[in-house]
């Protein structure tokens, strides 16, 4: 199971738009590994686990985005567009 390191802008404190929001607390530098951030995602609805796992996929929560964008079109789901990760 690959380790992800949680970078600055999946940290709450950090990140204004995580305030108030579902969230596994990640801080910058953990290492987490992707099954522990799945579950956060899937059992928390965390956002911060939204974002390390977008970086760590894609390098960025844009290029990600980018990502979802392209394969929903690829499905052919004409009325689906992504505008975050979370």
């Amino acid at each position: 199971d690959d380790l992800v390191t949680v970078g600055q802008d999946a940290w709450a404190t950090g990140n204004p738009k995580l305030r108030g929001s579902s969230l596994m607390f990640l801080k910058p530098g953990d290492r987490i590994p992707v099954h522990e951030l799945n579950k956060g995602i899937v059992i928390q609805s965390g956002n911060d686990a939204c974002i390390a796992l977008a970086d760590y996929v894609a390098g960025s929560q844009d290029s990600f985005i980018g990502l979802m964008n392209n394969y929903v079109k690829a499905l052919g789901l004409q009325n689906t567009h992504f505008m975050t990760v979370h």
